[in-house]
């Protein structure tokens, strides 16, 4: 498989559905991690702030 096949077929798999759904569910995941590490940097620094 040359470059160009091979850039051809890479595009077509992140075109794909199947890619873009795991694609947003990989999003969401880290999306719902950070935000969970967020809320609990804010309790601690409420926390610190209230002693």
């Amino acid at each position: 498989m040359d470059e160009i096949e091979f850039d051809k077929a890479f595009s077509e798999y992140l075109n794909d559905a199947s890619y873009i759904k795991a694609s947003d569910c990989i999003y969401e995941l880290a999306r719902a991690s950070f935000v969970a590490g967020w809320k609990a940097a804010m309790r601690s620094v409420q926390t610190e702030s209230e002693q």
